[in-house]
Parts: C-alpha cells; structure tokens; sequence
C-alpha cells in the first residue's frame, strides 16, 4: 500500500519525496590575431582528489553522478538518457539538472516535456533501486535529485528553493534552483542555473551568479533544521530586506567579494547547468584550433575560466579537465557548430562544477555527442541527435564523508 502511495504522488507532480524522520520545512571574422590569453591557476584544474586527507577508515564514499542538459525546448525520447544506466550503476546520488525544458508560457497543469523527462530520466536509472528527494521546476529549469533506496535512512532534511533571473528578476526562462540535502553530518547544495545569454554578456551573468547564490542561501537558512553547522544564522526579516536591496543593485555586481557566502555555508556544491559563457574569439580562429582538438589554447580565453581567476563569479569551485569539445551550438540534428548567418562561436556553455577542498574526486567529465558517444553507444547517439542545439554533459564524483 505504501508503494502504490509513493508512486501515485510521484506521477501526480509532486516535487519533493523526504524520508519519514525529515526535520525539513516545505520546500517550497576578419581579425586572425588571438588576443593575449590568461594564465589560469593550476587550482581552477584539479586533476586528482582534493581531499584534505587520505584516510578513509573512518569515512563513507559516496559516488554522486551529475548530468546537465539544456534541452532547447525539445521533447526527450525513451533513449535520450540510455547512458544514464552505466552511469548509474556505482552511484549512490544521481542529479539532472536541465534547461529550456518547456516553453515559456503560462499553464495550469505540468507541461508534456516535463512528464516525458521525468519518466525518460526514471527508466534509465540502473535497476530502479533509486527513489527521488527532489523533482522541482521553475520556468524551463528543472532538477531532479535521486537516492539509493538503501541510502535513504543517511537522509537527515531536503529543502528546494529557486530564484528567476529572467525579466524583471520575474520571468523563469533564466535563473537557478538550489536543492539543499542532509546526508549523516554533512550538507550538499545542488545548484542548477541557466545565465544570461550572448557574448558580451558577462557581467550580467556574474551578477546573476551572485543574486541565486545570495537568495539560495538565505531561503536555506531559513529554514535550517536545528543543530545543522551553518555559518552566520540569518535574523528574521533579514531575507526579505536582503532581496530588495539585491533587486536594486543586482546589475553592478561584478566583484562583491572573495568569499562566496553560499559556500561557507554547507559541507559540499555541486553547480552546474547552461551557464552561457562563451569564448570570445573570432569563429575562425575557433574553428581551426578544434580541428587539431587544441582546446586547451580556447580555454584560456574562455570567459568562465576567466571570471574565476579574477574572483568575479564561482568564487571556490573547481572544475575537472575539459578533454571534449564545446557543447554549444550546433544545428539540431547534426554534428555540426552553427552554419546560420549568426555563425555562434563553438563555446562550453555547460559546466559542472563544484567546491574545492573538501574531499571530492573527479572520476569521469564529458559530454554524450553523436561522433564521439560514450563508449560508441551510437544507438543512443542516432536517437537523441535531434534533440537540441546543445550537448549533454556529464561528471562523475566521490566524495570522502566523514
């Protein structure tokens, strides 16, 4: 009888699942000349374990799976997520997180593509041993956290919030969801967000940046369960002033800080999505240093490494080594960067990414593309070549707990 609960509530809609013992609140062309490149810090690139210690006698692992997808507004098949069973298969958390999943438009009821993911996203989990904690949407973002059936007694609280961006700091085509989840002792923030768009728009993005990482955080620790680690408590009404003043000066925000608030104040970060930076070079000059897979010289202009080394935006995360090519944009249903008259410049607008220094490992980051598919699975890759103009990324992770 509880089952058939379960699995009513979950293809009604309902966006939040928690254990029974949750403590949690509702959750409510012409220049060929490269400009000069910058040089990144070897820390922005970790290539091995940031663990702070190398004993594990007294620790648990958990294997995280981390998959970000803009979707252009297309609807998923049954295979779009077929590698998402190997992925699956040692992992203890498995977070999608997408992006433009439905049109923008007023409805009473989940739309179509939503259902769709949900139900792609479910049937391709490893042998249906997860349950979700979070399925939560606003505007064309989407999150979707799952557990391990047999790791959900570790699960202490689950608390979902979100923020727009978009128009007005109204519309959700833009913006991020935060999905804050108790494991044992320790905290984890699943960030997903999509920034603003075009080239020249950097600063609007840091500024985005620091807006969703503001209003997460503050709508977090207000409802906090008692006893959780957190650092500097909110006092009442502080959010709601907090969010007028961020509304007022929210496009002047380029470098607030060194420090990211957010991130002091929980254990573990995982951010990821459509982050829309881009990298600034003539389509030319792009073109030909991916012929020779030379992303390494593209990287260094790229806006995302760029913002981070000048403490602008994501301020204390890390990312794995990039060895896969820009993910954006391509004509639906090729293999092929943008042959429109706009001719975009072949960018990595899909990042994940998370906080450095705190016992995460790096197993695995790529994308799924048509050429390249993850371990040759061209079934999957001649199914889903049609779905957007952007690539599928995904990372896998361990984490040390203490």
């Amino acid at each position: 009888m509880n089952k058939l609960i379960f699995y009513i509530l979950l293809l009604s809609g309902i966006f939040a699942v928690r254990p029974p013992d949750t403590h949690s609140p509702k959750p409510n062309p012409s220049d060929t000349s490269l400009p000069l490149p910058l040089t990144l810090p070897s820390s922005l690139h970790p290539t091995s374990s940031t663990s702070t210690s190398t004993s594990t006698s007294s620790s648990t692992l958990t294997n995280i799976t981390i998959i970000t997808y803009n979707l252009n507004e297309t609807p998923t098949k049954a295979a779009t997520f077929k590698f998402l069973e190997s992925l699956s298969y040692t992992s203890q958390l498995v977070v999608v997180t997408t992006q433009e999943t439905e049109p923008l438009k007023p409805r009473r009821n989940e739309g179509s593509r939503s259902v769709a993911l949900r139900t792609n996203v479910i049937s391709s989990l490893s042998g249906g041993n997860f349950v979700p904690l979070a399925i939560h949407s606003m505007g064309g973002l989407q999150i979707m956290v799952f557990i391990r059936a047999n790791q959900l007694k570790n699960v202490t609280f689950v608390h979902v919030s979100d923020v727009a961006t978009g128009v007005g700091n109204v519309l959700g085509n833009k913006g991020g969801i935060g999905v804050f989840v108790g494991i044992g002792k320790e905290t984890y923030a699943f960030v997903n967000s999509h920034l603003a768009a075009h080239e020249g728009g950097v600063e609007t993005r840091n500024a985005d940046f620091w807006r969703i990482q503001e209003e997460l955080r503050g709508d977090f620790l207000q409802g906090v369960p008692k006893g959780l680690r957190v650092v500097q408590p909110l006092q009442p009404n502080t959010r709601k002033r907090r969010r007028k003043r961020i509304l007022k000066s929210t496009l002047k925000l380029t470098r607030p800080s060194t420090s990211v608030p957010l991130f002091d104040s929980v254990d573990h970060v995982f951010w990821s999505g459509d982050l829309n930076y881009r990298i600034p070079l003539p389509r030319t000059i792009v073109t030909n240093l991916l012929k020779k897979r030379q992303f390494e010289k593209l990287l260094k202009h790229d806006q995302l490494n760029i913002v981070r080394a000048n403490s602008e935006a994501f301020n204390g995360l890390g990312e794995a080594k990039i060895t896969f090519p820009p993910t954006y944009k391509f004509d639906k249903g090729t293999m092929n960067y943008d042959t429109s008259q706009k001719q975009r410049v072949p960018s990595w607008t899909d990042r994940i990414l998370f906080k450095l220094g705190v016992g995460v490992e790096c197993l695995e980051y790529s994308c799924v593309r048509g050429d390249e598919g993850r371990e040759g699975d061209k079934e999957w890759d001649d199914e889903n070549d049609g779905c957007s103009d952007h690539k599928c990324v995904f990372g896998r992770y361990r984490v040390i707990r203490g």
